[in-house]
């Protein structure tokens, strides 16, 4: 009984501790500045093409951010993809899980909600509403999100397992040694996202110069 208990995430509801609502707030305070901020960035007050590496860094800076002040009070999943790899992987108890994923698309309704309320009617268009491309249809651009998705939150996956391994996590214990070193190898998305910021600072200074 004890060890379903643990599985549905009972005795994390009944903690006295209250980390779980913590953590559940975290992830709704990192979904509403993720779309907000990342939304926000793809208005453009002109009729000129939008500023990609504008887009890309301002996602990349905001997700650092709330992995960075926030990570370590929920792990940042940031994305329901996540979450549910994290349910499969039983890194995250079944209750814990569904309440993520809730708050989550909370989250994100409440920051594209604020988002639409501060921006003119006229300038809100699809208000960074990701759109198909035209040659694609509705069932392709299903399944290339599906794929990217996927691959995404394996790599969240293994980097959330790897921080859990590396914290001490409850489930670390659990963990076989040779995967521990395994996933510990991964590299952390702080480290990717620092990688990439550096490189796109590189291609502005070039683009400069040139």
């Amino acid at each position: 009984m004890g060890n379903f208990h643990e599985t549905l995430g009972i005795n994390e509801l009944k903690s006295k501790n209250g980390q779980i609502w913590k953590a559940l707030l975290a992830e709704f305070l990192g979904n509403f500045l993720l779309n907000f901020f990342g939304c926000a960035s793809i208005i453009t007050f002109s009729d000129k093409p939008h500023d990609l590496l504008l887009i890309s860094l301002t996602f990349g800076l905001i997700v650092f951010t709330v992995v960075q002040a926030l990570g370590h009070v929920s792990g940042a999943h940031l994305n329901p993809t996540v979450t549910a790899g994290m349910l499969v992987t039983s890194n995250i108890s079944v209750i814990k899980g569904v309440l993520y994923i809730i708050v989550q698309c909370l989250g994100s309704l409440a920051g594209s909600s604020v988002l639409k309320a501060l921006t003119p009617d006229t300038l809100q268009k699809n208000l960074g509403m990701t759109m198909i491309h035209q040659p694609l249809s509705s069932v392709q651009g299903f399944g290339m999100e599906f794929f990217l998705d996927l691959s995404e939150g394996e790599e969240n996956v293994e980097v959330a397992s790897s921080q859990d391994c590396q914290e001490g996590g409850d489930d670390a214990d659990d963990i076989p040694l040779s995967e521990v070193k395994k996933i510990t190898k991964t590299k952390t998305l702080k480290e990717k996202l620092e990688e990439a910021i550096t490189m796109a600072m590189k291609e502005i200074d070039s683009s400069a110069r040139s």
